[in-house]
């Protein structure tokens, strides 16, 4: 991923990265971007939890709107990565990293996705844009078939579609077991893509199936409002090359 991004900013703004640990770092942390002589200092922090930081490297000679433009774009791609990597080390029941790309050998897509943002509208936004990204053959809210899922073999039955899941309106028990054993089993089936406005850890929700979208999510608050760089994100995240 962190290769994607060099080369997404050699290509846009003729710059390239790299990532620094803790090796360097001073003890006065902020979330400030500076400039470090000709590069640009970027802190990684998530939930007040400092993980590093860009370091985009001769970019004096760049704007000030630019700056903040690069700035924005390695903070949305490094945040969740990082974040991602940090509870692999400390939570050993959950990998983020694994969940939010494919990694199956024969390059299909992530099965599951957990989307959610202050807007619907974006959140509504994004989800399409996958569903756009993924060729599916149909986009079907869950509402409408959701009294014809029983089994793991009737979601298998619609593969090649895009199932969106509101978690915002009820979803029974029964549902919520079900759609637990199809994300964490191996077989085929249609990319479920859940939505709603706040993270799975603040929804009233069985603590299993919450525990399973909590290494799904992906705030769309983060994402950017260009197109082109919306799906370069979304590809860059969920998808294999």
């Amino acid at each position: 991923m962190v290769e994607k991004l060099n080369d997404m900013l050699k290509q846009r703004y003729g710059k390239g990265i790299s990532i620094r640990r803790l090796a360097g770092i001073g003890n006065n942390l902020t979330e400030e971007t500076s400039l470090r002589g000709e590069d640009l200092c970027i802190p990684i922090f998530v939930k007040d939890i400092f993980l590093g930081y860009g370091l985009v490297h001769e970019a004096r000679d760049l704007s000030s709107e630019a700056q903040s433009q690069v700035a924005r774009l390695v903070r949305m791609i490094l945040e969740p990565h990082l974040y991602s990597q940090h509870l692999e080390r400390t939570i050993s029941n959950i990998e983020i990293e694994k969940s939010m790309q494919a990694e199956a050998s024969n390059g299909t897509k992530t099965k599951g996705l957990y989307l959610f943002g202050s807007q619907a509208s974006m959140v509504q936004k994004a989800a399409l844009e996958i569903h756009e990204m993924t060729q599916n053959f149909c986009y079907l809210p869950f509402s409408d078939v959701a009294k014809e899922i029983h089994s793991t073999e009737d979601l298998k039955s619609i593969e090649s579609s895009t199932l969106v899941v509101d978690l915002e309106k009820e979803l029974n028990q029964e549902h919520q077991n079900l759609l637990t054993e199809f994300l964490n089993s191996s077989q085929t089936g249609p990319l479920i893509i859940f939505v709603g406005s706040k993270s799975a850890s603040h929804l009233n929700l069985d603590n299993t199936f919450a525990d399973t979208l909590k290494s799904l999510e992906f705030s769309v608050d983060r994402m950017p409002l260009d197109k082109t760089a919306l799906n370069e994100v979304l590809e860059m995240l969920y998808f294999k090359s």
